[in-house]
């Protein structure tokens, strides 16, 4: 079985190559939401991982050598578990606005409507970048510990989140504040934002050094990952193959980076590469077929939803509500491994499918594919559409697009159980940039932009919309 694994893996690895390059031929769109979660959830963490996977170093950083024939099962038998998902999710895709195409046309297609200045949101973001920033350095004096600096980074991190009874002003401070930095990182690479461009550096700085500081590699890549993605989104000509692999490498080194230093707080570059072939940076395949293995062995039963559950309520204290504090990824996956030095690992990590497979069976990884296909589809043709009309109005909108690719950003989070947590600070996040820029421009008695006009036809789903755009009304 793992030999024809190796080969279709291979085989898949260039297929999927071959759709991308097959889009760009079709739409001249080499970077789309679908293209981009399809590198990011699948190739990456999949089928370019999946030589890594079970290679005797990779399972020696597990503690697993022992375990290597049973280990190596449980990696093919989650692979096929990813690969069967995916193809639901690509049958979605293409069959959804073929069945549906009124539907399609309805969710994807609504009027592009400017309703706030970009000097307002610059404002507002920058505003907010400065307030969760604060409240993050002033948890860190109230605990009287900044995790970088401390001798055990991952450990301290985790006592102050867990039993600190103000850690939600210091989660809600750190993703308000990146939300909103990753509307300005965009922004600037873009050239978009002109007003306070010094102002708007410094903010940026300013979060990202704090992030860096709690050592969240989430947090600290977010902004500068959907900046890279906004900016050749618009500049498609440039993103070149050459620049699609800098921007990988560059992404991994600073993962690897800031989990070596996080754990061992220095830095080597014979640790870093270890970390990145290895070690916990691109082990979603390795750490899901671990979890499975202990799932079969155990005999333990579905969850039945429960991680997912635990996750999407993760806005009530788990000390108002126990059952998150049972089911959340992280307390289920370190049980499920049997790992009880918890300040050393706050959970592991999964990849596509692999949480859906634990709580429903195949069942949940079917429907997990069909929801995803559905909801990529939608944003690819909501992307096409609001192309077209910029392209027909010659007019851009930035805060338009930054909403489509910010959504393409959160989608893993109601996906996946293991990032489940960063959904409500997201889009609580972009909300209060929206309402401090909606108060200043009350406040400053601007009148609200006008509204783009309305489009009388919009085009069929398949139809190459920058080619025949829709027309005014």
């Amino acid at each position: 079985m793992h030999e024809y694994i190796r080969v279709a893996n291979v085989i898949i690895t260039i297929l999927l190559a071959y759709l991308i390059f097959l889009q760009y031929i079709v739409r001249r769109l080499l970077l789309t939401p679908a293209a981009s979660a399809v590198i990011t959830c699948i190739v990456l963490p999949v089928y370019l991982s999946y030589p890594f996977a079970v290679t005797p170093r990779s399972l020696a950083y597990i503690g697993q050598m022992s375990n290597e024939k049973r280990l190596s099962a449980a990696v093919d038998e989650i692979w096929l578990v990813a690969t069967l998902g995916f193809a639901f999710a690509l049958l979605s895709y293409w069959l959804f606005p073929r069945l549906f195409p009124k539907t399609t046309r309805r969710l994807a297609c609504q009027p592009v409507r400017y309703r706030t200045m970009l000097f307002d949101l610059t404002a507002s973001a920058c505003f907010m970048c400065l307030v969760g920033a604060a409240l993050v350095w002033g948890f860190f004096l109230h605990v009287g510990q900044i995790p970088l600096l401390s001798g055990n980074p991952v450990y301290v991190r985790s006592s102050i989140t867990a039993e600190n009874a103000s850690r939600y002003i210091y989660l809600g401070g750190m993703y308000v504040s990146t939300a909103s930095c990753s509307f300005l990182t965009a922004g600037l690479a873009l050239r978009r934002i002109k007003d306070y461009r010094p102002l708007c550096v410094l903010c940026v700085l300013a979060v990202l050094i704090t992030n860096w500081m709690s050592v969240n590699r989430t947090a600290v890549l977010l902004p500068l990952m959907l900046g890279a993605v906004v900016f050749f989104a618009e500049r498609q000509g440039k993103f070149t193959l050459k620049r699609a692999i800098v921007v990988v490498v560059s992404a991994y080194l600073m993962m690897a980076t800031l989990q070596v230093i996080r754990h061992q707080n220095e830095f080597r570059w014979d640790d870093l590469t270890e970390e990145i072939l290895y070690g916990n940076t691109n082990s979603g395949l390795r750490d899901s077929g671990w979890l499975l293995m202990n799932f079969e062995d155990h005999r333990y039963p579905y969850y039945y939803g429960k991680t997912l559950a635990a996750g999407l309520l993760s806005f009530i204290p788990s000390s108002v509500l126990p059952f998150r504090a049972e089911y959340s990824w992280g307390a289920v996956s370190l049980d499920l491994v049997h790992w009880e030095d918890r300040s050393s690992w706050l959970g592991i990590g999964h990849i596509w499918s692999a949480d859906w497979y634990l709580n429903f069976g195949l069942l949940g990884v079917v429907v997990e594919g069909l929801l995803a296909g559905f909801v990529y589809r939608m944003l690819d043709e909501r992307y096409f559409f609001v192309l077209s009309e910029f392209e027909k109005s010659k007019r851009y909108d930035y805060y338009t697009m930054f909403k489509i690719w910010f959504a393409w950003l959160i989608v893993p989070f109601f996906m996946y159980s293991g990032l489940s947590q960063y959904i409500y600070p997201s889009l609580v996040g972009l909300w209060a940039v929206l309402l401090v820029a909606a108060l200043l421009r009350k406040a400053l008695h601007r009148e609200q932009p006008a509204e783009a006009g309305t489009w009388a036809r919009a085009p069929v789903p398949g139809e190459p919309l920058m080619a025949n755009g829709p027309r005014r009304s």
